[in-house]
């Protein structure tokens, strides 16, 4: 038994001995694990680190070179940089180059573009070049008949110009040295009622003439949805925002001239030296880009054509007018009176002529609010409302569309208007010859 209890012993002992370094290789692996994990752990808190250190690095060297941008000479938008040349564009470049003064000077949306322009172009017996030219020939000659006196016009207004955009063009060219005597302001309901536009900021006017006219009092009004307060709140604390567009056309040009001085590829200098079907491409894909030849007002003949029907468009347009953005108009239309009385220009606002069938797509209390609303925004600002949206006074054969008149519309326009501007004041005659050029002027 004693053998038995020897030969077991060994096998005991194998057994314990093996158990024994099962625990501890167990041991050692949770060992191992634990210190694997401690040290992913420790890898992890250390990225995390690395991250947030990383982070404020660049937070930091943000706000540096913000701060340093916005002392700089380059810390300020350059209106003369532009991705593309839109109407404004071309108005202001024109205001730049002119060597004439003007003493009377127009506003208002494509309505009165199209009256004063094809009018124009069948006065002169030649079409014209919208993307430069900004007169009123016949207008020049029928005030000139009325009054006897010298008169040179500037056409500042544009397609789709609403108040605020008017506003902003104004300021533009009071700031160019454009002193006017007597500003004629051409108002339709699309102007204040187009529900198809989101906000006053999404307009090529804004987007250009913001660079240059300052907004500070008032950037709100043009900003008017929750994306567009964010950005307001973006260009007025980020200079780096601000100045975005300067910084990419720059480099733009830099990687013109490096691709262009090293061989790389022959670049033109500039877009318009692309020829005249990259011209043609432009102003189909960049609907804001106006290219010279590409936007002509052209001579109207009787042709018996039909009246284009763009009902449906403006169905879109005044189906939800937008409350809001009807007073934000409104608001823009008190402060063009307001730089105008400052600036001592005699402002007259004219109901511009549409068809009784536009007029018809409206509801009758909203237009006959809109009516009640201009009269009285006139008459606190002192100013005279002329209505010369009078349907007896046109016909079809006048107009090309339900709003725009044609050259024989926009003849008869003037023939009406010039009159009209007669009883307003009896001070009126006194526009005698253009102010002298000042030194803000001569640029």
């Amino acid at each position: 038994m004693q053998a038995q209890l020897s030969r077991g012993v060994p096998k005991l002992n194998q057994t314990v001995v093996s158990q024994t370094q099962a625990d501890s290789a167990a041991a050692t692996q949770r060992l191992s694990e634990q210190e694997r994990a401690l040290q992913r752990s420790n890898r992890s808190g250390l990225s995390k680190r690395k991250t947030i250190s990383a982070f404020v690095i660049s937070l930091l060297a943000f706000g540096a070179i913000n701060t340093i941008t916005a002392q700089s000479e380059y810390g300020k938008p350059n209106p003369k940089l532009t991705p593309y040349r839109g109407w404004s564009w071309w108005t202001t470049h024109d205001i730049r180059n002119s060597t004439a003064p003007s003493n009377v000077v127009l506003l208002g949306s494509s309505l009165m573009v199209a009256a004063i322009a094809e009018c124009d172009a069948n006065y002169v017996q030649h079409s014209l070049d919208l993307s430069t030219y900004r007169g009123a020939t016949y207008l020049d000659s029928v005030l000139q008949q009325r009054f006897n006196s010298s008169f040179s016009t500037l056409n500042l207004s544009a397609p789709g110009q609403m108040p605020s955009d008017a506003y902003l063009t104004l300021k533009a060219a009071i700031d160019e040295g454009v002193k006017p005597q007597i500003l004629i302001y051409g108002v339709a309901p699309r102007d204040f009622l187009d529900g198809t536009m989101q906000s006053p900021s999404d307009t090529e006017a804004f987007k250009y003439l913001s660079r240059s006219v300052d907004i500070n009092n008032y950037g709100l009004d043009f900003f008017s949805t929750p994306f567009g307060k964010l950005e307001w709140l973006l260009r007025q604390n980020l200079n780096l925002y601000k100045v975005s567009i300067d910084c990419r056309i720059r480099f733009e040009r830099f990687a013109r001239h490096l691709f262009t001085h090293n061989g790389l590829c022959d670049l033109p200098d500039h877009e318009g030296a692309a020829g005249p079907f990259a011209a043609k491409l432009r102003a189909l894909y960049r609907p804001f880009n106006i290219e010279p030849g590409t936007f002509l007002a052209l001579q109207t003949i009787h042709d018996n054509s039909p009246l284009i029907d763009n009902t449906r468009d403006y169905r879109d347009r005044y189906r939800n007018p937008d409350h809001g953005l009807y007073q934000t108009q409104f608001r823009f239309l008190d402060r063009i009176a307001k730089l105008c009385a400052d600036n001592k220009i005699k402002l007259v606002v004219i109901e511009m002529p549409i068809t009784k069938r536009n007029v018809e797509i409206l509801k009758p209390h909203v237009y006959q609010q809109y009516k009640t609303d201009l009269a009285a925004s006139c008459r606190d600002n002192g100013v005279p409302l002329l209505n010369l949206c009078q349907f007896d006074k046109y016909s079809p054969v006048d107009y090309r569309d339900t709003v725009h008149l044609n050259g024989f519309g926009g003849k008869k326009f003037v023939d009406n208007l010039v009159p009209a501007l007669a009883t307003v004041d009896s001070d009126l005659p006194i526009l005698n010859q253009p102010r002298p050029l000042t030194a803000d002027t001569e640029k």
